[in-house]
């Protein structure tokens, strides 16, 4: 059973798009290339009525504690995921968007709503972290920074970009972000991180497994 220190239980409202071995960990930035129809309203109802879009790793099988959803791909989803307001990039001629959805926070899917929008909307519980680093860690966290900085400086082209990257790594729960979806390469790897629910557990995690 997943759990976590849940900061209210009212009902929470959010818009769902499940995409294949994908999470969005909180601290960091996605970038989308949004264009089937459905998703550019999603997006743009989103923005109008400020409603969080919830990133989540969709699946086509089965395992305990998946949410089942109705979608005619992805059948199941892990509850926990990251959620974010999305920011509009660009506007394309063909009528696709790009946009950037950062992970603001962190919840847990708790129940699919009945709609007649075309995209899903769902009930979710807004999880806080634990986010007090123990001393222990310290220099974890900085060895995580520092190949987070090495990986920055020889894959990021643009100045700006890295300086934008590198004004990001000033508290912990940034670096821990970052780092799982720069540096960790497997999918799996990275929900088991945003399902952690203390940033000190993370740290570990990431030093044995990164």
């Amino acid at each position: 059973m997943l759990s976590g220190i849940y900061s209210t239980k009212m009902s929470l409202k959010t818009f769902l798009f499940p995409l294949p071995n994908i999470s969005l960990q909180i601290g960091s930035h996605k970038p989308l290339n949004i264009y089937e129809p459905r998703y550019l309203q999603m997006v743009e109802d989103s923005i109008n009525q400020e409603i969080p879009i919830s990133l989540v790793f969709a699946k086509t099988q089965f395992e305990v504690g998946d949410q089942e959803i109705p979608h005619e791909i992805f059948h199941f989803i892990k509850p926990i995921t990251g959620l974010g307001h999305p920011r509009m990039i660009s506007r394309n001629i063909d009528g696709s968007v790009i946009i950037m959805l950062p992970g603001e926070y962190k919840g847990r899917i708790t129940k699919v709503l009945k709609s007649d929008t075309p995209y899903i909307i769902c009930e979710y519980e807004k999880i806080e972290e634990v986010q007090k680093l123990r001393n222990e860690n310290i220099l974890l966290l900085r060895n995580l920074q520092l190949e987070l900085e090495e990986w920055i400086s020889k894959s990021i082209d643009l100045t700006d970009q890295r300086d934008i990257l590198r004004t990001e790594l000033s508290e912990a729960g940034r670096i821990v972000g970052l780092y799982t979806e720069f540096i960790v390469m497997n999918p799996e790897a990275r929900q088991k991180v945003l399902e952690m629910d203390n940033i000190n557990e993370k740290i570990h995690f990431l030093a044995l497994n990164g």
